[in-house]
This record gives C-alpha cells, sequence and structure tokens, in this order.
C-alpha cells in the first residue's frame, strides 16, 4: 500500500484491520488457544500466613561493675538474626522432621503411582525452602508464609512452625534465665565473702584499738574516722548482698514461670480460594499478546506492501481527482 507521511489516522487504521483480518484472527488463534489450554495446566497455589509480635528481651546475662549488677535494660529486637534462625538449616530440618508421610508427599509433589518414593531430608528441606517464606517488618514483626498447591498443608506448614518457633524460643529464653540466675549466685558469693572480711576488719579494728577509742582526746578521732570507714564499708557490703540474694530469688521464681515474648498478632486460617490464581491471569495476557502481536503483524504487512490496491489508496497519494474505475473482469 502506497502512503504518504502524515497519512495515519483511525479510519486507515480500520481500514488495515478489515483488509487483513484472515492474518489477524490467524495470528491471535496461534498464540492465544496454546496459551489459554497451557495455563489451565498451572496447579492453583493456596496460601496461609500468620504474623507474630516479639517483645523486648531482657538482658541475656546481667554484669557486675563496681558492685552493682545492672539488669534494667532491654535488648532491642533484631528481627535480621530471626528471620537467619527461621531459614537456616538447623530449624528447617526440625520441622521437616515433624511432617508426616502425607504431608512430605504432597510438599514434594510426589505422584500418587509412587508410594514406595522416599525423598531425602536435602529434597525436604528445599522444598520446605520454595514453599515457605518469613519477612520482617519493623519494629518487631514476623511474618511466616506458605504457598503450596494444597490448602491444608499451607495451613498445617504455618502452625507448625509457629508452634516450633515459639518453643525454641522458649527454651532460649530459660536457657538465657539458667544463664543469669547461676551469674547471679556466684555475685552473691562473691558479695557474701566481701561482706565477711568488711565484718572481720571492723571487729579487728575495734578490739585493736579499743582503749584508744573510748578516749576522746583529739589524737584518737583519726583512729574513729578509719572506724567509721570500715563500718560504712560494712554496710554497703550488707546492701549488695542483699539486693544480689532477692534478685537471686527472682531468678529462681522467673526460671520456674519463664514466659515466651512471642505473640500471634494475625493466627493462621485455612485458605478456602485459590491465593492470586495464575490460571486467568496468564490466560488473559496470553488473549491481550495475540491481539497485540496479530494486529502488529497485520500493520506490518500492510505497510510494507507497495502497491495501490483501490481508488482510496489513490486518494491517500494524490489529490488529482478521479474520474472513474475500471473493474476488473475476469475472463471466461
Amino acid at each position: 500500500m502506497i502512503r504518504t507521511r502524515n497519512q495515519f489516522n483511525l479510519l486507515l487504521i480500520l481500514r488495515i484491520l478489515l483488509a487483513r483480518k484472515k492474518i489477524i484472527i490467524s495470528m491471535f488463534m496461534m498464540i492465544a488457544i496454546p496459551i489459554y489450554f497451557t495455563a489451565g495446566l498451572i496447579t492453583d497455589v493456596y496460601e496461609a500466613d500468620v504474623t507474630l509480635f516479639i517483645d523486648e528481651q531482657p538482658l541475656k546475662t546481667p554484669f557486675y561493675k563496681e558492685g552493682v549488677v545492672l539488669h534494667s535494660r532491654t535488648l532491642p529486637i533484631d528481627l535480621k538474626r530471626q528471620t537467619l534462625f527461621l531459614n537456616s538449616h538447623t530449624f528447617l530440618a526440625k520441622i521437616t522432621a515433624a511432617l508426616d508421610s502425607q504431608q512430605v508427599r504432597r510438599l514434594t509433589n510426589i505422584p500418587a503411582d509412587m508410594p514406595d518414593s522416599i525423598p531425602s531430608e536435602t529434597a525436604i528441606i528445599k522444598s520446605l525452602k520454595n514453599a515457605v517464606e518469613f519477612s520482617k517488618r519493623e519494629p518487631a514483626i514476623i511474618t511466616v508464609n506458605s504457598r503450596t498447591s494444597s490448602p491444608s498443608l499451607s495451613y498445617e506448614l504455618v502452625c507448625l512452625i509457629t508452634q516450633y518457633y515459639i518453643e525454641e524460643n522458649l527454651k532460649q529464653n530459660r536457657q538465657d534465665i539458667v544463664a543469669a540466675r547461676k551469674f547471679l549466685y556466684q555475685q552473691q558469693e562473691n558479695a557474701r565473702q566481701l561482706l565477711i572480711e568488711a565484718q572481720a576488719a571492723a571487729m579487728n579494728f575495734k578490739r585493736k584499738n579499743e582503749i584508744h577509742l573510748q578516749s576522746v582526746r583529739i589524737e584518737n578521732l583519726e583512729l574513729n574516722a578509719q572506724l567509721n570507714r570500715l563500718e560504712h564499708d560494712v554496710v554497703l557490703a550488707l546492701e549488695n548482698y542483699n539486693w544480689l540474694s532477692k534478685r537471686y530469688m527472682e531468678s529462681r521464681i522467673r526460671e520456674e514461670e519463664t514466659l515466651n515474648n512471642i505473640r500471634t498478632v494475625s493466627p493462621a486460617v485455612m485458605p478456602q480460594e485459590p491465593s492470586g490464581s495464575k490460571t486467568m491471569k496468564i490466560r488473559l495476557l496470553g488473549i491481550l499478546a495475540g491481539l497485540f502481536i496479530s494486529i502488529t503483524f497485520a500493520y506490518a504487512v500492510e505497510y510494507l506492501e507497495d502497491y495501490i490496491n483501490d481508488a482510496a489508496d489513490l486518494r491517500h497519494i494524490t489529490d488529482i481527482p478521479i474520474l472513474g474505475e475500471i473493474p476488473y473482469i475476469r475472463t471466461l
């Protein structure tokens, strides 16, 4: 088709579409139909998730400085460390060991006609990593998400991971409390020894200087000052020992009632419908791609043809009036 510049309008496009409708329909069928039926082979994905909130934890081990145990601060939650732990081989191996045979078959997509096929632990962990995702959100929120072809499996995986994560958290908290209790016990023993030494020093000083302390002469003021310092040391040592004893008893109580610092904000729910089904999306994209490619191909074919088909083509390239047309008649 011969054309000049700036001869691009809607009527021209419609003429091209009508003239090349056979090419457009053929190309569309060749592209859209295979994509449409291929999309039906894609398995639907069911998604389940749970949102967890992690409270701040106390310092794992109190530290001792100048006779005082500091244990009032809390550690900020390291979400990166938590997600690394959830993605670790050790944690996923525990989840894998807790799966039953039916869950393993569904997770690894073992066909029903292969009942004796048992995947390795590595293969199960790899499938588990592909099915489960852990995401973090500040300040202290972790979301556990599971996407599988089975709604019950997605729900079971999320619940199982949450259960084991909470159990590991309890175990770690208990270990921290035991470590803190042992540290406090050692500091209490040290404080008790310091108290005994301070009391002994004060008693020895009194017995050694008893006659001089009963005198009120000016030269004995220095002895009185030394005795006051020793008695003050005894008071400080006693206060420190009592404080450590109280903290030690508190740690014993905490050890007995270890609390979990993970709270469920949004519990898992059994998915009823596929989540973001890809089948319809792929089919829609196939239809759009078929239309776009077929129309583009038809226009390209029309653009590459540089001959005149009818009077309309001639009007597009010249302003000379057309006096008439001679029809083409097949030879009889």
